[in-house]
């Protein structure tokens, strides 16, 4: 994401928003393109959930409540920006990892979309993260992890669970 040639496709485009998913860190100056910001849907409610595989450390933890998504503004850090919204999806018995991370991403969408109009209309989103949470790792996932979160899972981590989609807007202080 930080190769040159992203840069000055900026440079040249000047765009109002720039809108990523999911990006590997940015850093120099493209962090200062879009008028209005840089904006990434992370896979992870921030800052609880930072870094990598934030939907399996979710269930890991025994938390499915905390399964979802974060749109974020970018800032140098990893997913530390402010904060624009959380959206959770439904969460059901018979679950797994890649179906709440998809059906997440899924319901994001809409909220993605529901940004660029607010900004269109000139409206202040978000709030400045208070903490910085867990930030977690790839490496930090291993085979014992997996068969760990298998065998919760095959306990009864989601049985008779029934959480239904949730959104929350970070509204601008003031």
């Amino acid at each position: 994401m930080d190769h040159p040639d992203v840069t000055a496709l900026a440079d040249r485009l000047q765009p109002d928003v720039i809108a990523v998913f999911g990006t590997s860190l940015i850093r120099g100056p493209l962090l200062s393109k879009g008028r209005l910001g840089i904006f990434n849907l992370h896979g992870g409610l921030s800052p609880q959930y930072r870094g990598a595989d934030c939907t399996f450390w979710a269930l890991y933890n025994g938390e499915p409540d905390q399964v979802g998504c974060t749109l974020h503004r970018i800032d140098a850090g990893i997913d530390t920006g402010t904060l624009i919204a959380y959206i959770c999806p439904e969460v059901h018995e018979g679950d797994d990892e890649l179906t709440l991370f998809w059906r997440g991403v899924k319901d994001s969408a809409d909220v993605y979309a529901e940004l660029l109009d607010r900004l269109e209309r000139g409206e202040s989103v978000g709030q400045p993260q208070r903490n910085k949470g867990r930030l977690y790792q790839v490496k930090q996932r291993g085979w014992r992890e997996e068969r760990r979160l298998a065998a919760q899972i095959e306990n009864g981590l989601l049985r008779g669970l029934h959480l239904p989609k949730r959104v929350r807007w970070f509204t601008a202080p003031g």
